[in-house]
């Protein structure tokens, strides 16, 4: 890999499960507490617009929640909410390995809660590349390892700080979309040019083997576009 990767995620939804906007999913927890021991819950509080009401006082108050699991060094943990569960990944591991994770998770909650399909599968990571200071005067230089076709439509600033450019592209092709975005900009307060490469299909998925399948082709398809944009 040319790039270093920040992290990896892949994201299933489904039908809304009411009972998770109530009661904390401690069944699931017992069952992949040997590999993901930390856990948190967080709420997110939202307002959701009533167009008929007479002030602002009228409309209603959402909670969302979130509950959060990590693994012993916090470099794999997984995000559940009431309609979608995803599996973040800041290490690299084996293709293989993420896909057993996701399976034994998946198989998991599908049995405790019933679902009956997944609705959206996707795919997506960020990568990038730290631009090196020339001097004090010149500022930073341009990525190396990016394509020069890419780099074209980001010029950096001869300052000591980067340009905030982004450029994004949107791609769709039957049920699938994938959006890419590259640009400059800040990874752990230090400038780099960032390519972020988010893969996701909306027909529905009745078994988690589709799952599965769906997953691995957003991978192959978030490769091929990589290695579009990266020098070799």
């Amino acid at each position: 890999m040319l790039l270093e990767r920040d992290y990896f995620v892949c994201q299933v939804s489904f039908p809304k499960l009411l009972i998770l906007e109530k009661e904390e999913p401690l069944a699931f927890h017992e069952k992949i507490r040997k590999t993901f021991m930390n856990y948190k819950k967080n709420e997110e509080s939202s307002t959701e617009i009533n167009l008929n009401a007479e002030n602002y006082g009228d409309n209603n108050k959402v909670v969302n929640r979130k509950y959060e699991f990590y693994n012993e060094d916090k470099q794999i943990h997984i995000n559940l909410r009431s309609d979608s569960i995803a599996l973040f990944c800041k290490n690299e591991i084996s293709n293989e390995e993420f896909n057993g994770l996701l399976k034994n998770i998946l198989e998991i909650l599908w049995a405790i809660y019933e679902i009956p399909f997944s609705n959206r599968v996707g795919v997506r990571s960020t990568y990038y590349e730290k631009l090196e200071l020339i001097s004090e005067s010149e500022g930073y230089g341009p990525p190396k390892k990016v394509s020069r076709n890419i780099l074209g439509f980001f010029p950096i600033e001869m300052e000591h700080k980067v340009a905030a450019n982004r450029f994004i592209q949107e791609l769709v092709k039957d049920d699938q979309v994938t959006r890419v975005i590259t640009g400059l900009g800040y990874l752990n307060k230090e400038p780099a040019f960032v390519i972020d490469i988010d893969t996701f299909s909306l027909n529905e998925k009745k078994t988690i083997e589709e799952i599965i399948e769906c997953k691995n082709q957003h991978t192959t398809n978030t490769d091929y576009i990589l290695d579009l944009l990266v020098e070799g």
